[in-house]
């Protein structure tokens, strides 16, 4: 997480974007001033796009299992964030689940991200259709078929020796 400087116009800017909010949690600010204990970080890497960059409250110290997305931040309003573009940035974190899946030794790790991403879509619905839903579970449900499959074969093999 890249935490930035910014300049004060650049951090009213945000901070009325998101409606005296923290991007994360929701939780109002108290009001504007240099004094609040807040992190303003760039999702996605971008930080030459103010639209790309949130405020959050320091207390969060997110250490986030995957990418930092913009659907992890419901109360950024970020305008150029597109219903497209948060089932892209779910398809290409299943896309990762679903190849470590296969490959990561820690079944349990993985198990675990998958469930973290089955939650942050189900809390993350707003705008996505019911088909896109359905299409999101069944490639979650995919990379889970994977994890109980290996599994069963280290039970086989355990069992055998």
């Amino acid at each position: 997480m890249n935490i930035l400087e910014l300049t004060s116009e650049i951090r009213r800017t945000i901070y009325d974007r998101q409606n005296g909010m923290c991007a994360y949690s929701g939780k109002k600010f108290e009001e504007f001033n240099d004094s609040i204990d807040v992190d303003y970080i760039a999702v996605d890497g971008d930080s030459a796009n103010n639209d790309n960059i949130i405020m959050l409250w320091k207390q969060h110290n997110l250490s986030p299992k995957t990418t930092l997305r913009k659907y992890l931040f419901p109360y950024a309003n970020i305008v150029s964030y597109s219903i497209e573009h948060k089932i892209t940035d779910f398809k290409q974190d299943i896309g990762v689940v679903t190849t470590i899946a296969s490959t990561d030794p820690d079944l349990r790790k993985v198990r675990n991200s998958i469930n973290d991403l089955t939650n942050l879509i189900i809390k993350n619905t707003s705008g996505i259709t019911g088909s896109q839903r359905t299409e999101l579970r069944t490639q979650l449900h995919a990379a889970l078929s994977i994890i109980n499959q290996r599994q069963d074969a280290l039970k086989e093999k355990n069992s055998e020796e």
